[in-house]
Order: C-alpha cells, then sequence, then structure tokens
C-alpha cells in the first residue's frame, strides 16, 4: 500500500512541475509578445527625440528572442524528460 501512495504523490509532483513548467513558458511568451507590440506600436512616438534606430541596432531581436523561447523550452523539456527518468 505504501509503494501505491508513493506513485500516487510521485505523479501528483510531476503534474505539478509540468504545469508550473507550460505557465513560466506561456508567461515568457505573453511578455516578449507586449514588449513586441509596445515598440511596435510607439516606435514612430519619439516627441522630437532621437528614435529606435538612432539607439539601438536591432537587426536580429525576433531571431533571437526566438532562440531564447526555444532554449527554455528545450531545457524545460529535457528536464521532465530526466525527472520521468
Amino acid at each position: 500500500m505504501s509503494k501505491k501512495i508513493e506513485s500516487i504523490h510521485h505523479e501528483a509532483a510531476n503534474q505539478k512541475t509540468m504545469f508550473g513548467f507550460w505557465v513560466y513558458l506561456m508567461t515568457d511568451c505573453v511578455l516578449f509578445a507586449t514588449l513586441f507590440a509596445t515598440f511596435a506600436v510607439l516606435q514612430g512616438a519619439t516627441a522630437d527625440g532621437p528614435s529606435g534606430a538612432e539607439l539601438f541596432d536591432l537587426p536580429f531581436v525576433l531571431v533571437e528572442t526566438m532562440l531564447l523561447l526555444t532554449s527554455s523550452f528545450t531545457a524545460g523539456v529535457g528536464m521532465l524528460a530526466a525527472h520521468r527518468g
């Protein structure tokens, strides 16, 4: 009976870990989507100050963001796979 309870507890912990991982990944996506939307809306609103193009060099921002999200996803899936054995 003790092994059955331990197995149920282990499965519940796995489900919580997986849920936490997906919540983390979704909050990352929402954060980056918000940043990109803010940039798209406000890119021309400089009030006669320097523009973003004058201040920043941003040719690969989308690619770098997608690489960051992909690496977070890959690390999370690897962690879940290692946890399951």
